[in-house]
């Protein structure tokens, strides 16, 4: 039994030595076949600086894409430079009820990340993120759908307000 067991092992050796004698190893075809392709892009993805209060009317369709790749939503995202310290409002409106949009507030502070954001059906809905000079906020729009077959699109606005925080004098 043991001599049996020995010709099996060299028999597997032999066998798989054989089967990469001069070839090349296989390779992955370059686009998977059968998948389906990604959304034709959108020429407007892409962060958008805009200053505090810029009124944005924009409309995203449920097809849109997204440039975050951890954001699996059609979204749009802005970018806000705080110009002082203090606390950042965004507002959100739009005119269909059914559909869910939302969006998230990311203040990359020295100081750590701070977040804020809403989300619901119809507006408004508002958001808040503390901020410190310089930090660049951005602000994700991201449109849900209504939990039905995917409507085409959603017209929304966005705008926001800026708070300083106000120091007491020492006087």
């Amino acid at each position: 039994m043991k001599a049996r067991g020995r010709y099996a092992t060299v028999f597997l050796l032999i066998l798989l030595g054989t089967g990469c004698q001069g070839k090349a190893s296989p390779t992955l075809p370059s686009t998977p076949p059968n998948l389906p392709s990604n959304p034709p892009s959108n020429p407007s993805l892409g962060v958008r600086t805009i200053a505090v209060g810029e009124v944005i009317s924009a409309t995203i369709t449920f097809d849109h894409g997204c440039p975050d790749p951890d954001v699996e939503a059609p979204c749009d995202v802005y970018r806000i430079v705080a110009p002082d310290a203090g606390t950042l409002t965004v507002t959100m409106e739009w005119d269909n009820p059914q559909h869910f949009l939302g969006f998230e507030l990311v203040a990359k502070n020295k100081g750590g990340t701070a977040h804020g954001g809403a989300a619901g059906h119809g507006g408004p809905i508002i958001g808040h993120v503390k901020v410190e000079p310089g930090s660049p906020i951005d602000v994700e729009v991201w449109f849900g759908g209504d939990g039905q077959p995917a409507p085409s699109n959603q017209t929304y606005q966005l705008t926001s307000e800026f708070a300083p925080i106000e120091i007491p004098s020492t006087d």
